[in-house]
């Protein structure tokens, strides 16, 4: 299994995300490959995400999100 970061948009600062994300935080998402990791995004937050990033695109933008992981999807 791979992990892939998925983040929500700024509009999320001001109000409240479905799934209880900030834009400050990350969803983890384990997953066999993108595909598999953007079908396990879409059934849990349908259009309420922003990008999906495999683990060596998101690493090095770590630091903009301070809250962290906020949920995992195994």
């Amino acid at each position: 299994m791979q992990n892939f970061y998925l983040t929500v948009g700024q509009k999320y600062r001001s109000e409240m995300h479905p799934n209880g994300m900030h834009p400050d935080g990350w969803c983890r998402i384990e997953a066999s490959d993108y595909t598999q990791a953007m079908r396990r995004a879409w059934d849990e937050f349908g259009r309420n995400f922003s990008r999906v990033q495999t683990e060596r695109e998101f690493h090095k933008d770590k630091s903009f999100y301070p809250k962290g992981e906020l949920k995992v999807l195994q």
